[in-house]
């Protein structure tokens, strides 16, 4: 059990079989609010964190009456690696590749970075490796699909897609497209001028009520994967889910994507 909190600590609950009870302890290791945790996939004992101060934090959780005596790991609490995002962007989302060796990061000032170490399962010596610059709104969650596919999606109501090709990391494309529907959706003057409305004051921009497009009419604030070997062809099986504050649940499929241009 974790749960990061807005006293600037995490909270770590064990489950003692031997004992039948829970064994918890609690960690300071940020200067601000604790937005999101993501423990290692291969390392349980290696938490990443991150938060309102600009950093991610990897930090040992190793609790030796649980995880057992004949582990190699740092005594919980041990920070075991730091990155400072630039400009100190609050961290809103971190996921672990399916590998576990890159962690996929996403900030308030609308970028993607990809972190990673020499030595990932240590939780050691991890870096920014790439970070991708999006000409979007802050995404507000972050999973992949394969260890070379990130799937993000936030305030603008849609998830993108960057892959690691050509040996860097970059935007490939995103989903928008509404479902079809056998009766076409008739707007009316008094809705389209709230959607208008709406599109200038999130965006800045009067022209072109881009919501009409998009599935979600609110941020996106969770994304389920439902594969993490997808092999980047266009089929028609879902490769992921998402979930919005408009009460929404959408099913994604790879022939739905949208090309970047």
């Amino acid at each position: 059990l974790l749960i990061g909190s807005a006293a600037c600590n995490i909270a770590v609950g064990t489950f003692n079989a031997d004992n039948g009870w829970w064994y918890g302890k609690a960690k300071g290791n940020h200067t601000s609010s604790v937005t999101t945790l993501a423990p290692h996939p291969q390392n349980p004992t290696v938490l990443a964190t991150g938060s309102t101060d600009g950093t991610v934090a990897l930090t040992s959780t190793y609790v030796k009456v649980v995880d057992g005596k004949g582990i190699e790991a740092e005594k919980f609490g041990t920070e075991l690696s730091r990155v400072a995002l630039p400009g100190s962007s609050w961290v809103h989302s971190i996921a672990w590749s399916p590998n576990g060796e890159k962690l996929a990061v996403v900030s308030h000032d609308s970028c993607l970075h990809v972190l990673g170490s020499d030595s990932p399962a240590s939780g050691k010596g991890f870096v920014r490796q790439s970070t991708v610059t999006l000409a979007y709104l802050p995404m507000k969650e972050v999973q992949w699909i394969s260890n070379t596919s990130i799937i993000a999606a936030g305030y603008d109501f849609f998830p993108i897609l960057v892959q690691f090709e050509n040996d860097k990391w970059e935007l490939k494309g995103k989903w928008t497209a509404e479902r079809p529907s056998a009766k076409p959706v008739v707007q009316s003057q008094a809705s389209l001028a709230r959607l208008q409305f709406q599109n200038e004051s999130r965006t800045g921009q009067k022209a072109a009520v881009e919501l009409v497009n998009s599935r979600h009419k609110s941020t996106i604030n969770g994304i389920w994967p439902l594969t993490q070997t997808w092999d980047g062809t266009a089929t028609d099986s879902a490769l992921f889910v998402t979930n919005g504050m408009d009460g929404q649940i959408e099913f994604w499929k790879a022939d739905e994507l949208t090309p970047e241009v």
